[in-house]
Formats: structure tokens, C-alpha cells, sequence
């Protein structure tokens, strides 16, 4: 089935579920896929989106988005009975759970939804790695996946996280670990408690935050090694650094289009498969 629920005022949840017959959609935490939909007989233009689900979850295929632009907007409109094509996966931007003992994901906003699967996925398998994840965002009423992280801090003993408000009241976060203003080295210091050379840092927001975050870090003497970056958005803030003990094969196993075509009572066909973008 399909189902399109508002996490947010400004954020969407695109759920997607693979019939039977579906072949496999293998991806690994933190990639991203091109999606585009069918209003009438007319197919969308195809946008790259952030997996938010995790490998473990089968059959299932999660996307959250930020409306804010005719695109988006019709997205969030998609209902069951509606054609949701996906292609991929891509990117780089995987954490590698063999290299990285300790890390720090830096989320600025709509940022955070790589690390969503990522932090599932760790979760899941009940991985030794110890991650702290330091998410900036505008005010407290607009939070993606707040109650899912405040609820995967308290299972997962290797994991916390840092609520980072702009602006406004914090009361919605009491009993979390949360501070007022911007992500500062100060703050960054405080988190890692002075061990910033040995820590692997994770980054992905807009690309100002991109900027400021990587600058930061690399003034503080941070290796340019251990500093892996994602920008949502188009220019010099590109992703950088390499993973080096994922299987890569594991992209061209996923790398084709499947039609997901949800019908009225609620069953998923299969459509075939494309080429990959």
C-alpha cells in the first residue's frame, strides 16, 4: 500500500510497500532515489529524495519531504490508487559501521532524513557503534521524526541525541538533551568532550549549513578524512570523502526503476523494470 501522512507543518512521509512480485529494492542507509509520480496520464519530472527507512524493514520504502515548492506540493497530494515510480539507489553518503566506532552526525533541517535510515538501521542490528546526532532546527513545532528519535535514544544505549532550537520556546523537549541558538564549535566541543581527531563526523543540511559546519570542523583541526558531507542542493557543496568497507555492489543491485502501482484495494501490481537514471 501507499500512505502519505504530514509528520510536520512542513514535512510529509511517503510510505511505499512492495507487492509479492515486486523484485527487491536494495539500498543501504543514507542513499537517496529518484521518485516521480502520474497525475492523470501525465508523469511528473523525477526528484532525488533521501531513503528514511532501513534495509531491515522488507518490502517497505520510505521518503519524507519538505513542501515547499509545486512540486513537493502535488507529492504530498499522492493517494492510494495514484502510480509512484522509484529509481536507484545512489549516493555514497553511507556510514560505515566498520570504520567508524565512534561518530557525530551533524542534521541541519530536512538534513536529518539520511540519517533517519541510518540510525533505524544501527538500531536494528543492535550495533556496537556509538553516534550522536547534534540536529539543528528552526523552532520546536517543526521537527521531523521527533518522537521516533526521542524514542530510539531510550532503546539504543549507543545512541543519543542533541536538539539544536533556533528559535522559541523548548518545552515540547523537556527530559531531552536540547540547547537555544546555532551549532557552534564551543557546542561541537562539548559534545565530543574534547576528542574532535578521533570522531568521525557525518554532515548533511543546506548548503549554507554545509558550509559553516565542514568550516568548523576543519579550523578545529579535524582530519579532512574524517569528515563525510551531503548537501541538498546544487553548487560547490558536494558530497565528500569516501566509504571504503560497504559493498558497493549492492548499488547496482538496486540500481533499476520499479513502478510501484498502488490499486484501490490497496495491492501493489507489477509494472516491470526500467533503466537506471
Amino acid at each position: 500500500m501507499v500512505s502519505n501522512e504530514a509528520l510536520t507543518p512542513s514535512t510529509s512521509l511517503l510510505t511505499l510497500r512492495l507487492g509479492d512480485d515486486e523484485r527487491p529494492f536494495a539500498f543501504v542507509p543514507g542513499q537517496y532515489a529518484a521518485i516521480n509520480f502520474y497525475q492523470g496520464a501525465r508523469p511528473s519530472a523525477a526528484r532525488c529524495f533521501s531513503i528514511v527507512s532501513s534495509p531491515t524493514e522488507a518490502g517497505l520504502l520510505q521518503f519524507s519531504i519538505r513542501n515547499g515548492g509545486h512540486y513537493t506540493g502535488a507529492l504530498s497530494r499522492i493517494m492510494p490508487g495514484d502510480d509512484v515510480a522509484v529509481r536507484g539507489p545512489f549516493g555514497g553518503f553511507v556510514f560505515d559501521q566498520a570504520r567508524d566506532s565512534e561518530a557525530v552526525f551533524l542534521a541541519g533541517g530536512i538534513g536529518i532524513t539520511p540519517f533517519i535510515s541510518m540510525i533505524r538501521y544501527l538500531t536494528k542490528i543492535e550495533a556496537s557503534n556509538t553516534v550522536t546526532l547534534v540536529y539543528s532546527c528552526r523552532n520546536q513545532d517543526d521537527i521531523p521524526f521527533v518522537d521516533e528519535l526521542k524514542r530510539l535514544s531510550s532503546v539504543n544505549p549507543n545512541f543519543r541525541v542533541v536538539f539544536v532550537i533556533g528559535q522559541g520556546a523548548t518545552d515540547r523537549l523537556q527530559g531531552q538533551l536540547v540547547t537555544t541558538g546555532f551549532i557552534s564549535p564551543e557546542l561541537i566541543d562539548r559534545v565530543v568532550r574534547g576528542m574532535l581527531v578521533v570522531k568521525a563526523f557525518y554532515i548533511c543540511g543546506p548548503p549554507p549549513f554545509m558550509k559553516g559546519m565542514a568550516g568548523n570542523l576543519h579550523r578545529q583541526g579535524v582530519p579532512e578524512s574524517h569528515v563525510l558531507t551531503e548537501a541538498f542542493g546544487q553548487g560547490a557543496n558536494r558530497q565528500t570523502g569516501k566509504i571504503q568497507s560497504w559493498p558497493f555492489n549492492v548499488y547496482v543491485l538496486g540500481a533499476v526503476s520499479l513502478a510501484l502501482a498502488v490499486s484501490p484495494t490497496g495491492s501493489v501490481p507489477s509494472s516491470g523494470c526500467g533503466r537506471a537514471l
